[in-house]
Order: C-alpha cells, then sequence, then structure tokens
C-alpha cells in the first residue's frame, strides 16, 4: 500500500516537473532572446 503511495507521488513529481521544462522548452521558441540567452556554443 505504501509502496503504490510513494509510486503516485514520484511519478506525479517527475510528470509535472518533465511538464515543466518541455512546456519551458517549447516556450522558448515564442520567446527571442530567451534562446540566446541560455546557448552557450
Amino acid at each position: 500500500m505504501s509502496d503504490t503511495a510513494s509510486m503516485t507521488v514520484i511519478a506525479m513529481v517527475l510528470g509535472t516537473v518533465g511538464f515543466g521544462l518541455l512546456s519551458a522548452r517549447y516556450g522558448a521558441e515564442s520567446r527571442p532572446g530567451f534562446d540566446e540567452r541560455h546557448r552557450v556554443s
């Protein structure tokens, strides 16, 4: 029971973080200057 609960919490956290990274990445494409600031190459 506790294993299932902890797995659910971990999945929710990973999903939230992953969605945040994806939205930040795709959101940067519509914001000029954001990508250039974070790209070092």
